[in-house]
C-alpha cells in the first residue's frame, strides 16, 4: 500500500483506491507520530497516450512524421507535453492531499506534498501517487 493508482491520463480517485486511502487514514490515526509524503506522478508515454487520445501501443517515435490521409496538426512540443504532465501529477497529489484532509480527517500539517516525477520509462503499472512515512 505505498501508492493509489490513477487510470492513464486521469486524477479522479476510483472506488479500491480510497478503500486504500482510508485505511492509510486509519494508520495515522493511530500512529499521530506518523507524517505523510506525497508524490504526484506520471508516465511520460502511457499518461500522455491517454491525454492525446492516442493508442499506448503505438506512440510515433517521430512527432513530425504525417500520414498522406490526415494534414498535419499544430506541432505538440515536448515543453507542451511536459506542463500537462506536471499538472497531471500535481492534481493527482492535490486529490490525495484533498482526500486525506477533508474526507478521512487528516491534520493538513501531517500531509507534505512532494515534487512531482514524471516516469520517462513506461509501467503496466497506472498512474499514481507514491506515499512515503516518516516520524515528526
Amino acid at each position: 500500500m505505498s501508492q493509489v493508482a490513477f487510470e492513464f491520463g486521469f486524477s479522479e480517485l476510483r472506488g479500491r483506491e480510497t478503500q486504500k486511502l482510508n485505511a492509510l487514514a486509519t494508520l495515522l490515526k493511530e500512529r499521530v507520530a506518523l507524517t505523510l509524503g506525497i508524490v504526484g506522478k506520471a508516465d511520460r508515454q502511457m499518461d500522455r497516450a491517454a491525454i492525446m487520445g492516442e493508442s499506448s501501443q503505438k506512440i510515433p517515435a517521430d512527432e513530425d512524421s504525417v500520414t498522406e490521409d490526415k494534414p498535419p496538426e499544430e506541432p505538440v512540443t515536448d515543453q507542451v507535453v511536459n506542463d500537462v504532465l506536471e499538472k497531471l501529477a500535481q492534481r493527482r497529489a492535490a486529490t490525495v492531499s484533498h482526500y486525506m484532509i477533508e474526507q478521512a480527517g487528516i491534520d493538513a500539517a501531517r500531509i507534505h506534498v512532494q515534487p512531482v516525477q514524471i516516469n520517462d520509462e513506461p509501467s503496466d503499472e497506472k498512474g499514481g501517487v507514491e506515499f512515503s512515512l516518516s516520524v515528526k
